[in-house]
């Protein structure tokens, strides 16, 4: 998952109405935002006090007209009119309904009146150019820039008219947008005009985000209140992948009267990219309860009991999700609950949601990875290599290595007669590596045993009787030599089965297990094994592979670590050392001791 798991969210939210309520409406229409105002406008008509109904009506107009319903617009143009003859707004609004319908004359006539009633509101009067843009930036060009210069004469370094020359420019030039929009938040020095650092950012994000955000703190710093500047800091945190200050920033944002519903089940998927999976699960709880059949929320338990790997509980959650009629379940919702199953020792029950992830997704290739994977574990080989052998397929030419030897892997799942049955023992056929068997026997007989080779990483991935496998397809008389021919008679001779006590695959409990686990008569192994097989060394390969340059960081205690407990983050092993070194037994007893010592004097510090 951009790393990110994306939701689509419903708009519904009840507001309080408010003078901070009229004004935020007024922000988030004039940031390009016009669904979010008109549900606070509406919601602010009925209030007592600090709502100017007359300029409410006008911004519902606009945006009934940019919808397309131009009676809508009508009616509430002459409704704000009606409030108040005095306020020009609505004379614009007339005025740019007479443009979408095709009357300029009409139009140029009502924009009089407004200017009648604005002769010193310069955003009156950039509103009027504002509508010659909507309507048709081109045609009427010169109509706009005699708007900006009546707005910028009537009140000088008025903010509104740098702002829509910022609008003009934000889509061809960037710079200059940026420009003007920094400009006008100069100029604004009243704070009466916060979209101008809204598009500052939006327009600047993809160039420099560090700035972006900058401005839109400054924004939060002089207007602390603002729903508008809330909201707009907390998505760019998002856009630009700081989850954790995103998450950080929308738990303040959803605190707002004028914030909405949805940014409160926006905030569960943030908590739950920024890993805060309980405070993310109780907040889609709390979600829950008001709507029970919210199939977004009981996604985002389920991932979040999954996360927490609390199996149980995700397992239920992941229930109610599937039994949800009117969930839209994707693949993402599969791959998660197959993996949830696997991890349970349900592997057929897994097969089947990773068979319906590739159903649901089958555009996403990468999904029949994963699914020849469940194939394997449920011992279904065939459908494993085949499966496998499709992605590697789809992959064409960009088909990565590890993916081909996954493929070879397939085939070590050879079948064996045995009356031994514990796990590290595979006695379910697999068609393909039957096939493969015998064409590896018919070489043999024809007299071209020496041209079979196989290229192995990983000889034995999965179970020990995988070597055995390995000595079958390429040396089988000597086995018959040793009198080792069947598996039963090599098992005893070089391996064993041990008893140990595992926790449970559903994750209640412990069990007893036997497994074969465990060689011995090492030497003699491995000389047969080398009768056969030819070893090379990454020294001996000789493979041209990029330098590694160490670099040893220390790691502080955040706030995020306190929360869980930690206190402190202290490093096991305080040098770096090559892999060959850590699997060195006097290296792993030295560096266990040294350990143990540390936490010691650890302990003894804390309890003094």
């Amino acid at each position: 998952m951009k790393s990110k798991l994306v939701y689509t969210l419903l708009l519904a939210g009840a507001l309080s109405a408010s003078a901070q309520g009229f004004k935020d409406g007024v922000e988030y229409y004039r940031a390009d935002q016009p669904e979010e105002a008109k549900i606070i406008l509406t919601n602010n008509l009925g209030a007592t006090s600090g709502t100017d109904l007359a300029t409410a009506y006008y911004y519902l107009g606009q945006i009934a007209l940019q919808s397309g319903d131009k009676a809508g617009a009508k009616a509430n143009f002459d409704k704000g009119i009606a409030t108040d003859a005095q306020n020009g707004y609505n004379y614009v609004g007339l005025g740019a309904l007479d443009l979408a319908n095709g009357d300029a004359s009409a139009a140029s006539g009502h924009f009089k009146e407004a200017k009648k009633l604005a002769k010193k509101n310069a955003d009156i009067l950039t509103e009027i150019a504002r509508a010659y843009f909507i309507a048709d930036p081109v045609k009427y060009n010169n109509e706009i820039e005699k708007g900006l210069a009546d707005a910028k004469k009537a009140v000088k370094n008025a903010p509104a008219p740098f702002i829509l020359e910022g609008d003009r420019l934000a889509k061809t030039n960037i710079g200059d947008a940026v420009g003007f929009y920094e400009m006008a938040a100069n100029f604004d020095t009243n704070l009466e005009h916060p979209e101008a650092y809204v598009k500052y950012a939006r327009v600047y994000f993809p160039v420099a985000p560090d700035y972006a955000i900058n401005k839109l703190k400054d924004l939060l710093a002089a207007q602390p209140n603002s729903a508008l500047a809330q909201r707009e800091l907390a998505e760019k945190y998002y856009d630009n992948n700081q989850l954790t200050m995103a998450a950080d920033q929308y738990e303040k944002y959803i605190q707002n009267p004028n914030s909405f519903k949805r940014d409160k089940q926006r905030l569960v998927g943030l908590l739950f990219f920024a890993k805060r999976y309980n405070d993310s699960y109780d907040l889609a709880s709390q979600i829950l309860a008001e709507e029970p059949d919210n199939h977004y929320m009981q996604r985002l338990q389920f991932y979040n009991k999954k996360a927490l790997e609390e199996k149980d509980a995700a397992k239920a959650a992941a229930e109610k999700l599937f039994a949800n009629p009117t969930a839209q379940l994707n693949s993402q919702d599969y791959i998660q609950y197959g993996e949830l199953l696997q991890d349970m020792g349900s592997d057929t029950l897994a097969v089947e949601m990773y068979e319906k992830a590739v159903a649901v997704s089958p555009e996403k290739t990468s999904l029949l990875k994963d699914l020849s994977a469940a194939y394997s574990s449920a011992k279904m080989y065939d459908k494993a290599a085949d499966t496998m052998a499709k992605y590697i397929d789809s992959e064409g030419d960009n088909a990565d290595p590890n993916d081909i030897l996954s493929l070879a892997n397939r085939y070590k799942n050879l079948a064996i007669a045995t009356t031994i049955s514990v796990p590290g023992v595979d006695v379910a056929a697999a068609q393909k590596c039957e096939d493969l068997f015998d064409k590896c026997e018919y070489l043999r007989e024809a007299g071209h045993g020496s041209n079979i080779v196989f290229a192995t990483g990983t000889p034995v991935s999965n179970s020990m009787a995988e070597l055995y496998n390995m000595q079958r397809y390429l040396a089988p008389d000597l086995l018959k030599a040793q009198g080792v021919e069947a598996f039963t008679s090599w098992a005893n001779t070089y391996g064993s089965i041990v008893e140990s006590v595992e926790v449970k695959p559903e994750g209640s409990g412990y069990q007893i297990k036997q497994r074969f686990a465990k060689f011995h008569n090492l030497p003699e192994l491995m000389s047969t094994f080398h009768d056969y097989a030819d070893l090379l060394t990454a020294d001996q390969l000789d493979l041209d592979v990029p330098d590694c340059e160490v670099v040893s960081v220390a790691v502080e205690a955040t706030e995020a670590l306190n929360r869980m407990g930690f206190t402190a983050v202290l490093p096991i092993q305080p040098f770096p050392v090559t892999l060959e070194e850590a699997m060195q037994p006097e290296f792993t007893k030295e560096n266990i001791e040294r350990t143990v010592r540390q936490v010691v004097r650890i302990i003894k510090q804390f309890t003094k």
